[in-house]
C-alpha cells in the first residue's frame, strides 16, 4: 500500500480500537479504516449489529475481532477487551460509545440510566485512554478520537447529565491532546451535530435533515491529526459551537438549547 493509505496505515496501523463500532458512526467509521489497510477491533454491545458490522469490514480484506460487552461498566468492559488486544498493536482508538439513554428535567429523569451515560462518557473514555494512550506513548505513534457533542459546549436542559459528560471529554482531549503531542500520539475530540444514526431514529427523532454518518466518519479521519478539538460539519456547526461556550450572558446560550418533551 502506497501514498496517503499507506502513511496513514504507518501512523495507526496495523490495529484499529473501535468502541461503539456496530453501527452509526461507529460503524462507518471502522469501514473506512478498514478501506485504509487498518485490521479492526470491534466492540459494542449489542452481538447482532456487531457480527454484521463485522461481515462488512471483513469483505474489504482485513482481519477482524468482536467482543460484545457493556461499556457502562468501563473497568470490566476493559479488562474484557484487553484480553483479545493485549497481543496486538493498537495504533488508532476510537471511542463511540456514550449515546444518551434518557431525557426530562434531571430529578425526573432514571438515574440508573444517568448513571450509564456518565459512566460510558467519563469513567469509560479515561479507562480506554489511559491504557491504549500508553502503549502508543512507548511506539511514539498512534492517534485518539475521541466522540463528543455541540451538546457539551453548554449546559442542556433535559439532558444535563450528557452534555456534562460531553464537556468532560472536550476538557480531557485539550489536555491529553497537549500532553500526547510530543510523543508522536494524535489526540481529537470529534465534535459532532445532529446525525443521522440508528440510535436517534429508536429514540424518535426525525432525522431527515441529520448529517450522514458516512460523511461523518469521513470529516472525522481526514483531520484526526488536527486536534484538540474538531468540529463536524462546517462552518455553521463551528459558530454553533463557538457560540455556545461563549455567549454572554449564560442563561441566554442555556435557554437557546432547550429540547423539546420527548414525545
Amino acid at each position: 500500500m502506497t501514498g496517503e493509505a499507506g502513511m496513514f496505515l504507518e501512523k495507526y496501523g496495523p490495529w484499529a480500537l473501535v468502541i461503539g463500532g456496530s453501527e452509526g458512526i461507529g460503524s462507518a467509521f471502522s469501514r473506512k479504516l478498514a478501506e485504509r489497510g487498518l485490521n479492526l477491533v470491534l466492540v459494542a454491545r449489542k452481538p447482532g449489529p456487531l457480527e454484521e458490522s463485522a461481515a462488512v469490514i471483513r469483505n474489504l480484506g482485513v482481519q477482524v475481532r468482536t467482543l460484545s460487552t457493556d461499556v457502562s461498566k468501563p473497568r470490566e468492559a476493559l479488562a474484557a477487551v484487553r484480553e483479545i488486544t493485549d497481543g496486538l498493536e493498537i495504533g488508532f482508538m476510537l471511542y463511540m460509545a456514550g449515546a444518551n439513554l434518557t431525557r426530562g428535567v434531571f430529578p425526573d429523569v432514571d438515574l440508573e440510566l444517568a448513571r450509564k451515560v456518565v459512566a460510558m462518557n467519563v469513567d469509560g473514555q479515561m479507562e480506554f485512554t489511559h491504557h491504549y494512550a500508553g502503549l502508543m506513548r512507548a511506539r511514539g505513534k498512534g492517534g485518539i478520537v475521541l466522540v463528543g457533542s455541540l451538546a457539551g459546549n453548554v449546559g442542556s436542559p433535559m439532558i444535563a447529565h450528557y452534555s456534562a459528560s460531553k464537556a468532560f471529554s472536550r476538557i480531557f482531549s485539550e489536555a491529553i491532546w497537549f500532553e500526547l503531542r510530543p510523543f508522536g500520539v494524535d489526540v481529537l475530540h470529534l465534535n459532532i451535530n445532529f446525525t443521522a444514526t440508528p440510535a436517534m431514529v429508536r429514540l424518535g427523532w426525525d432525522v431527515s435533515t441529520a448529517e450522514d454518518p458516512e460523511d461523518v466518519a469521513e470529516e472525522g479521519i481526514q483531520h484526526i491529526a488536527d486536534g484538540p478539538v474538531w468540529v463536524v460539519g462546517g462552518k455553521a456547526n463551528q459558530d454553533e459551537a463557538l457560540r455556545r461556550t461563549a455567549h454572554m450572558p449564560r442563561s441566554e446560550a442555556v435557554a437557546s438549547v432547550v429540547l423539546p418533551p420527548r414525545k
